[in-house]
């Protein structure tokens, strides 16, 4: 396990608030700002956000979705991203966090067919009524 010492964060004024300062500061969290318009600064978390939103944009085109699904496409993307093997750290960012295999075997493509499972109370009654309906995938359960 990992223990958060220090959150830096660009001078948006989203990441100024007073409310969040304290909650950091009152778990003894540091809190550092960058350099106004000097991104590169921000370069690691400047990059994983492009490589997660390169993801996002891809499954939203292969998909078809509207662009209201922009948000589970990227979560989608992270979940991806988290779980594949990076040589720097030989492991993934997964198993760094967390000391064990992240289990992939579910995994699908973002917006592609699924199936949602219905309990008995929300499905017909008899023995030939369906038990799933089509749905399509947004995700992946935590």
């Amino acid at each position: 396990k990992y223990t958060l010492m220090v959150v830096m964060r660009d001078n948006a004024g989203e990441n100024k608030s007073k409310e969040i300062s304290e909650y950091f500061t009152s778990k003894g969290v540091a809190n550092r700002y960058s350099t106004a318009y000097e991104q590169h600064q921000d370069g690691l978390a400047e990059s994983g956000i492009k490589s997660v939103l390169l993801l996002a944009r891809s499954g939203m085109a292969e998909s078809g979705l509207a662009g209201k699904y922009w948000f589970c496409a990227a979560t989608c993307g992270k979940d991806c991203r988290n779980a594949t093997y990076k040589e720097r750290i030989k492991n993934t960012p997964w198993g760094m966090m967390y000391g064990e295999k992240k289990d992939v075997s579910k995994f699908r493509p973002f917006g592609c067919r699924a199936w949602m499972f219905l309990n008995k109370e929300r499905r017909e009654k008899g023995k030939t009524a369906p038990r799933a309906v089509e749905a399509i995938n947004l995700g992946f359960a935590s």
